[in-house]
């Protein structure tokens, strides 16, 4: 499966196109900075680590932060003590306002606020869902397999959306694992338990 998705990747279909974009002089933001363009930068982690939206005063650029018919992909990535949910949680609560968001996909959201919480909530029925499926030992791999999702079963996804899937459901599992809810069991692979 692995194989297959890094052959599917946009980095791997659209390597010269990425190389463009690395070489590209850009500039670092900080949160907080105003941009000459009258922009407000707003560092948002989650979805990826360093996740920026932009303010102006008619709205909010939110990229993927804050999609309006999805749910952002929250996925694990290999920095040492960044627990993708936490941030991503976090970061959402940071930017529930009352206000019109652009998202990068989709169309425009009326008010930010009203999705903020929608999003929350369902990471808490996506969280309550992982700690059912734990009746005994379960890797990451059965947990995101069984677990109910909005675009189908785990068996009709295409390896793009399974590695999503088991991604996501990792995620979660990091935060419950912060939160003491569960533990993992290291042995030739890692377990999960309540």
């Amino acid at each position: 499966m692995a194989e297959t998705f890094l052959k599917l990747h946009p980095m791997a279909r659209l390597r010269k196109a990425f190389e463009d974009v690395w070489k590209l002089p850009w500039r670092s933001v900080k949160d907080g900075d105003l941009l000459d363009c009258g922009l407000k930068a707003v560092l948002t982690p989650g979805r990826t680590p360093s996740h920026v939206v932009y303010v102006a005063d008619f709205g909010v650029f939110t990229g993927d932060h804050v999609l309006p018919k999805i749910t952002p992909n929250i996925s694990w990535h290999p920095i040492l003590g960044f627990n993708p949910l936490r941030e991503y949680l976090q970061s959402l609560r940071k930017v529930a306002w009352n206000t019109r968001a652009f998202p990068a996909h989709g169309d425009e959201m009326p008010d930010l606020s009203n999705r903020v919480a929608e999003l929350l909530s369902r990471h808490e029925r996506r969280l309550a869902d992982v700690l059912k499926l734990l009746k005994e030992p379960t890797t990451t791999y059965q947990i995101a397999q069984r677990m109910a999702w909005d675009a189908g079963p785990f068996e009709q996804f295409d390896v793009y959306n399974k590695i999503f899937a088991i991604g996501e459901t990792y995620s979660h599992l990091l935060y419950l694992e912060e939160q003491g809810a569960v533990r993992r069991i290291e042995k030739d692979v890692v377990y999960w338990t309540r």
